[in-house]
């Protein structure tokens, strides 16, 4: 009785020290070199039968939008592996809000080294409550062979002065709506665009996938991404990237009238960044507010 209490409530305090210290995101750091580049990158994963769905060039876009950047170096790429993607969806239909998944490049002006940046899967498993998930163990195992075939050491990921932050809010919005998926989608779609938000990338998993397609009659992933968002917040945090593009999951079972929107919530940028810049802040509250009324 009473030691069995003590000993869970030391547990739980172990447990607590244990995650408080963990990062929710993977950086990994090497020498720059012209050898490791969207391109290069991108043919590793292909040749592991990931499809790249789509390459962010930001240090392009921050110098074209913003007139000034502090990378010399700043892609993201998209990825989904086809086996596995399908394999998850079926055990958790949300998560299309992580398929693509995205890995970010980056070497800074005044730096010679480049980083290798992608979500731990620990924190995607947070999200979608997927705790045991072999799944998402084998993606990250794959992930980091890519990134160790390139040099980087994935046994060294770097260390922040900063801590993961209790979230403010759900880490996984989701919304469901009766109605039409395909009118619901277009009429979010252009909404987005009209708010800045660009679309980098669509994928319809349920005509790609045929488990997908026989138990939904729609199932779409969308990549949204607001760069001004992306641009504040990678000043004080690079790797925010590795929460961007967003993907949005639209799907609708078969013999539903419910079309489910699902995607990770900023609250994950200002919990697992622990982001203190106010400016940072109040862009990306803004944006979940945003979202949230353009899908409401």
């Amino acid at each position: 009785g009473k030691n069995m209490k003590l000993l869970s409530k030391i547990t739980a305090g172990l447990l607590l020290a244990v995650s408080v210290n963990a990062t929710d995101i993977n950086v990994y750091e090497m020498k720059d070199s012209d050898a490791i580049n969207h391109k290069t990158v991108g043919a590793m994963f292909k040749s592991m039968n990931y499809s790249v769905e789509a390459v962010s060039q930001l240090d392009k876009k921050f110098k074209k939008v913003f007139k000034d950047t502090n990378f010399d170096k700043f892609k993201i790429i998209a990825v989904k592996h086809n086996g596995l993607s399908e394999k998850l969806i079926a055990k958790y239909p949300d998560a299309g809000a992580f398929i693509p998944f995205s890995i970010a490049l980056q070497s800074k002006v005044d730096n010679d080294n480049v980083t290798f940046t992608t979500l731990d899967t620990d924190t995607i498993k947070k999200v979608l409550g997927a705790k045991d998930c072999k799944i998402l163990d084998k993606l990250e195992q794959k992930t980091n062979k890519v990134a160790s075939a390139f040099g980087f050491d994935v046994s060294k990921a770097k260390k922040f002065d900063y801590s993961v932050a209790t979230p403010k809010g759900d880490l996984l919005y989701k919304k469901q709506i009766n109605g039409d998926a395909v009118k619901l989608t277009e009429k979010l779609t252009n909404t987005m665009k009209k708010h800045k938000f660009s679309i980098v990338n669509e994928l319809d998993l349920a005509r790609e996938y045929k488990s997908v397609g026989d138990k939904y009659e729609f199932y779409k992933t969308l990549s949204i991404c607001k760069v001004k968002v992306l641009y504040i917040a990678s000043k004080t945090r690079p790797e925010a990237a590795a929460f961007a593009p967003c993907s949005l999951a639209i799907y609708k079972e078969k013999g539903s009238n419910k079309v489910t929107f699902a995607f990770p919530s900023t609250y994950n940028w200002l919990s697992s960044l622990d982001m203190k810049d106010p400016k940072a802040v109040k862009i990306l509250e803004d944006e979940q507010k945003e979202i949230e009324h353009f899908i409401e």
